[in-house]
C-alpha cells in the first residue's frame, strides 16, 4: 500500500508540474490549436484526479 501511495503521489506531482509548464507555454503562443487545448485539458483533469487519489491514500495510511 505504501509503494502504491508513493507511486501515485510522484505521478501526481509530475503531471501537475508538466500541466502547469505546458499551460504557461500555451499562454504565450499566438496561434493555439484546438486539439492542443483539448489534450492539455485532459492532462489537467487526470492530474487533479491523481492528486486527490494521492491525498485520500495518504489520509487512509495514517
Amino acid at each position: 500500500m505504501r509503494l502504491l501511495t508513493n507511486i501515485i503521489s510522484v505521478l501526481a506531482i509530475i503531471s501537475l508540474l508538466s500541466t502547469l509548464i505546458c499551460g504557461l507555454w500555451i499562454k504565450q503562443q499566438i496561434n493555439i490549436e484546438t486539439s492542443s487545448i483539448e489534450f492539455h485539458k485532459w492532462i489537467g483533469i487526470i492530474s487533479v484526479i491523481l492528486a486527490v487519489l494521492a491525498l485520500i491514500l495518504n489520509m487512509i495510511k495514517k
